[in-house]
């Protein structure tokens, strides 16, 4: 999924949710280190392996399920996303982002305004690294269907190789088909979902 990020300086007008995610300004680092100790696993087994050193985080102030990949390392997840996923559900979702990554489908990015909040993903080992939040809301572009069933696979390549279950992905992806009913955030830009978790549990 390609995104951009738009830097605002009030919340959305009207909407609670986002004035209370907006209100937040850190992530906390208990948060902060689950991040890392699920993502690691992950971009280890990549075919294009990255570390830690060389992935860099941003936490959007949005009460939208979401997250994406903005190439080169860089991965962006919205408050609402690390609030309201458990590991397994933040872990298949992180799963398919990094596929993208993986593929090179990050090519086609344009980011505006991303903001100076990011910090390398080895950082939020530490025990004293909390996250300063980027304003939201985080607006995103798709990919083509194509693009999107082949991160499907890849994600279940990445998750097995890491010692997942294909499981992880098709949970999630049925998670978040669930969570958000009016096809907003992350739904938004991932169309057919449920005929997409179909394919993957036929996959062998």
């Amino acid at each position: 999924m390609s995104f951009l990020v738009l830097s605002l300086a009030q919340p959305v007008a009207g909407s609670e949710p986002a004035r209370d995610a907006a209100a937040k300004k850190h992530v906390d680092v208990e948060t902060a280190q689950r991040f890392y100790r699920i993502a690691t696993p992950l971009l280890r087994a990549m075919e294009h392996s990255l570390k830690p050193q060389q992935v860099s985080v941003g936490v959007i102030a949005d009460a939208a399920i979401n997250i994406a990949n903005g190439g080169g390392g860089k991965f962006f997840v919205t408050t609402g996303l690390l609030e309201r996923a458990n590991d397994d559900q933040l872990r298949g979702l992180m799963a398919h982002e990094i596929a993208h990554e993986d593929l090179g489908h990050v090519t086609k990015l344009k980011i505006s305004a991303t903001g100076a909040n990011m910090v390398l993903l080895e950082h939020l080992a530490a025990t004293h690294t909390a996250l300063t939040l980027i304003d939201g809301p985080m607006i995103t572009a798709s990919f083509s269907g194509s693009e999107e069933v082949a991160a499907d696979r890849q994600s279940v390549a990445i998750l097995e190789r890491a010692g997942y279950p294909k499981s992880v992905v098709t949970e999630a992806l049925t998670w978040i088909s669930k969570m958000s009913p009016s096809h907003g955030g992350f739904l938004s830009t991932h169309p057919n979902i449920n005929e997409r978790i179909k394919n993957l549990k036929a996959v062998p």
